[in-house]
């Protein structure tokens, strides 16, 4: 027996952990590909784009906030996942699930999808665009005979293809996030043996390399001041490491904002940073389990002395 797909909704968090939900009349079930879940805020915080599994398979879908119609923005039968808005909030980038490629089309649903890069022979798992849009940040691997994930960078129009900021052969890097002003990328690796958050020089990533988390940290994201740094640490309390304008040489003391409850979403080990913040930095959007629908619930039936029970009804035959 199982417990049929689980039911989640949209809540926003404060800094002290106060929870909200977005809108209560909207429950959803998650992108169930690979685990490729994700959600997006628009630049101005007005619209939500989300992974959502239905009917008719993982898709990637528009909400417009805070109560606002759903609509649905990719149609094919291949599943489409992570998706992250572009810069000046037009169109929206996402994966196809097992191909090698990053994908693009307007948030309003007309226009072709649009192929913006190619990385072949490496499956490609995230994306999105710097905020000049002058550089795609990509996340490939955790496929292929080492699994290992590097980060990538691809310049459209300058670079012929991408190229390998940081791919180490014994560590995963993954989770990549550039500052607003572009001049600064967090990730996590698990080179000491356990996932920590990092930041270096972008684009030239060998200049400097800073550990952020302390105790275990993934899913980095930053402020839209690109004065904080937020990620959760290994004990699920979400975490704010500051960071001043003479960049993070300069980093002043982590602080524990709130702890996450055991119904928000976030595994042990994530690749991507699966929550966003509003526009002013004051609350961040994050998935909480509603629960499995009763019309889901399947039961598990034990019926014991089976073989028994043949022997007697067949008899000697």
């Amino acid at each position: 027996g199982s417990v049929g797909t689980r039911l989640y909704e949209m809540t926003w968090i404060d800094r002290t952990g106060r929870v909200t939900a977005l809108d209560s009349s909207w429950t959803f079930r998650h992108s169930l590909s690979n685990g490729n879940l994700g959600w997006s805020l628009s630049p101005d915080g007005r619209r939500l784009a989300i992974g959502l599994n239905t009917n008719s398979g993982d898709d990637i879908w528009i909400k417009e906030l805070p109560t606002g119609p759903l609509s649905r923005l990719t149609f094919d039968s291949t599943s489409e996942e992570r998706p992250r808005w572009t810069p000046d909030g037009k169109s929206v980038t996402y994966i196809v699930d097992g191909l090698a490629s990053l994908r693009q089309r307007p948030a309003d649903g007309t226009g072709k999808e649009q192929v913006l890069v190619n990385t072949p022979n490496l499956v490609l798992l995230e994306g999105a665009w710097s905020a000049d849009s002058e550089w795609l940040i990509l996340r490939v691997g955790g496929n292929g005979p080492t699994k290992l994930r590097n980060i990538l960078a691809f310049r459209p129009g300058v670079d012929s293809a991408p190229q390998e900021l940081l791919a180490s052969a014994q560590a995963d890097e993954s989770a990549p996030a550039l500052s607003p002003d572009g001049k600064w990328l967090a990730y996590a690796s698990d080179e000491t043996g356990r996932n920590e958050v990092y930041v270096r020089p972008f684009p030239n990533v060998d200049d400097g390399k800073w550990q952020v988390s302390t105790n275990g940290g993934q899913a980095p994201l930053w402020a839209h001041s690109g004065r904080e740094l937020f990620y959760v640490d290994s004990a699920r309390n979400m975490m704010m490491a500051p960071i001043p304008v003479a960049g993070p040489s300069q980093m002043g003391a982590r602080v524990k904002l709130f702890a996450l409850g055991n119904d928000v979403l976030l595994s042990s080990n994530e690749w991507y940073t699966p929550f966003d913040i509003s526009p002013d930095d004051k609350r961040f959007l994050m998935s909480r389990l509603v629960s499995a629908p009763a019309t889901q619930v399947r039961s598990f039936v034990l019926v014991e002395n089976w073989f028994e029970e043949v022997k007697a009804k067949v008899g000697s035959k």
